[in-house]
């Protein structure tokens, strides 16, 4: 088989697994073609690691083979390169291309959050009453806890009433959907 051949045969392959990848991830077929090869064994709960690695997916690979074939076929064809230097800049482009594919999958990565709240940041969290809380009545609360506004169950252990719009302060956490509050 000639370079020019190994050109040509890269470029069909590569544009075709490229095609198909994007009109999967169109209609919605794209999540089972990924085919991530984690050479070290390591822990899929790594981000970092699992980012890494991308680069060997089947996208990693399928750009590397689309960008080898046709940057090598317009060295050849286009600027009349050398069979050396048309492989050497081929390659050079593939392995570019890839690296991109990586960078943007580990950016992709940085962008996940799991958007939990640590409850436990809640207390001394201020806010108001929107709901009367009193001695053997829970209530509802509003506060601000890391940028988020929340509506809580509410109940007070001082013994006094609290009014919607009274100003208060989150003294304990008794559970995710439940606080204990002071007057603030």
């Amino acid at each position: 088989m000639s370079l020019d051949q190994l050109f040509f045969y890269s470029a069909i392959v590569g544009g075709t697994l490229f095609l198909i990848q994007l009109v999967l991830l169109f209609v919605g077929g794209g999540g089972g073609v990924d085919l991530d090869t984690d050479l070290g064994g390591g822990d899929a709960s790594h981000a970092a690691a699992d980012a890494s690695f991308k680069v060997l997916s089947l996208q990693g690979i399928t750009t590397f083979v689309m960008m080898f074939g046709l940057v090598g076929m317009a060295m050849r064809i286009d600027e009349q390169a050398a069979p050396l230097a048309s492989l050497a800049v081929a390659v050079a482009a593939g392995a570019g291309s890839t690296w991109v594919i990586g960078r943007i999958f580990f950016y992709f990565t940085r962008l996940q959050s799991t958007g939990n709240l640590d409850m436990k940041t809640a207390v001394g969290a201020t806010g108001q009453v929107y709901l009367t809380v009193g001695p053997e009545k829970a209530g509802k609360v509003t506060i601000t806890v890391g940028n988020r506004s929340l509506t809580l169950d509410a109940i007070v252990e001082t013994g006094e009433t609290l009014t919607t719009g009274t100003p208060i302060r989150v003294a304990r956490v008794i559970s995710d959907t439940t606080v204990s509050i002071e007057k603030n």
